[in-house]
């Protein structure tokens, strides 16, 4: 049954009697001397399995950790209450932390099809902010972030080229508004077609910049 200790007792009480006999003396003291051998290479096992463990966690490397803790969990006979608790308590807290970094994978991934479907859409604000916080997970994985960055600057970068865009179309919207005020109903068309032609990707202000071409189309005729 692997009870070293156990044996250990049992032949040292075998051994503690006069049993006037020298073969068996002999037997007696080899079956202890066995036990502690045993004994011995079941601790060094499981401290071996317990630094290995910890050495493995200390890089994140939850898998190979908890192989380790279980195995140095799986010796039999160790007879050290306090060994078995930390290699229980080891083993615990490395299956705890992969948990919680798998979940942490799987919400990235989640704000990553989140931050895609927005920035198919354009809508950059929005994608950069699924972005960033598929980045604040603790993923440890380096392929992932590659990824998530990757994503993000594509989206802030998206945003710059439209915000570009509308500071360049507000200007030549502004410039149409003079050209009105001033019956530069040319002027007024040239600006506000310009407007138009940059991507601002606002229905609002290119439906704006249309009205005011038509408008000055129409005092122009």
């Amino acid at each position: 049954s692997h009870d070293y200790t156990g044996a250990i007792t049992a032949y040292e009480a075998a051994l503690a009697l006069d049993v006037n006999d020298e073969s068996l003396t002999s037997s007696y003291r080899s079956g202890s001397e066995s036990a502690r051998a045993s004994l011995s290479a079941a601790l060094v096992a499981a401290r071996a399995h317990l630094a290995d463990g910890e050495s493995a966690v200390a890089g994140k490397d939850w898998e190979t950790g908890i192989e380790c803790f279980s195995a140095g969990l799986s010796i039999d006979g160790m007879g050290d209450g306090e060994l078995v608790s930390a290699l229980r308590a080891a083993l615990e807290s490395a299956e705890a932390s992969k948990a919680a970094r798998d979940t942490a994978r799987e919400t990235a991934e989640g704000h990553i099809d989140e931050g895609n479907r927005k920035l198919a859409s354009r809508e950059y604000g929005d994608a950069i902010a699924a972005f960033e916080a598929g980045l604040a997970q603790d993923t440890q994985c380096d392929e992932l972030q590659s990824r998530v960055e990757t994503l993000l600057s594509s989206a802030r970068s998206g945003l710059a080229a439209q915000e570009s865009a509308r500071t360049e179309a507000r200007a030549h919207a502004s410039r149409g508004e003079a050209c009105m005020a001033s019956h530069d109903y040319t002027g007024a068309i040239t600006a506000y077609e310009a407007a138009l032609a940059l991507d601002v990707n606002d229905e609002s202000l290119t439906s704006s910049y249309r009205s005011g071409s038509e408008s000055a189309r129409a005092s122009l005729s």
